[in-house]
């Protein structure tokens, strides 16, 4: 692994914008061009002197000189890797801020159909909490945000 010392003398790594570049300009020609590429789960990678790494990694390694075990981002945009969306978390906090699976119909975590209406449910410390019924998916969503925001240290209110 680099020392952060060698990465900054690589990449600059601009926290406004989350974006990487290289400081010379490569054999490809890639100088001041933007690092990394979208992985199928979504997140940006960078592969920097051999060392792939996703994008937020290296972000809070350039910034910190550290790698952390988890990083979330908190508005769960996983292409957002400004420095000022990048937190420190445990697993349990890196669930609690996830945002709706991906075979989910009503476009909302925590949101089913259940027999003309739309159930609002919640897992916390591994038991799943029923919160209610409701008309519209948007009325289970609201009661499930504000569980989430009692039960979630850092719960963002991601969809």
């Amino acid at each position: 692994m680099l020392t952060q010392e060698e990465l900054k003398s690589l990449v600059s790594y601009d926290q406004t914008t989350g974006l990487f570049s290289w400081l010379k300009k490569k054999p490809q020609g890639r100088y001041n061009q933007h690092l990394g590429w979208i992985t199928d789960k979504g997140y940006v990678e960078i592969c920097i002197a051999q060392k792939r790494l996703k994008a937020h990694r290296w972000a809070w390694f350039y910034v910190y000189g550290e790698l952390p075990k988890q990083i979330d981002h908190i508005n769960g945009d996983k292409t957002d890797n400004r420095l000022c969306n990048l937190r420190v978390v445990t697993n349990k906090q890196n669930h609690e801020n996830r945002g709706a699976q991906n075979n989910n119909t009503s476009g909302f975590k925590g949101v089913t159909s259940f027999k003309n209406k739309w159930r609002a449910q919640i897992t916390h410390n591994r038991k799943n909490h029923h919160i209610g019924l409701f008309d519209t998916p948007e009325k289970a969503h609201a009661a499930y945000k504000q569980k989430a925001n009692e039960f979630f240290t850092h719960y963002q209110g991601q969809a």
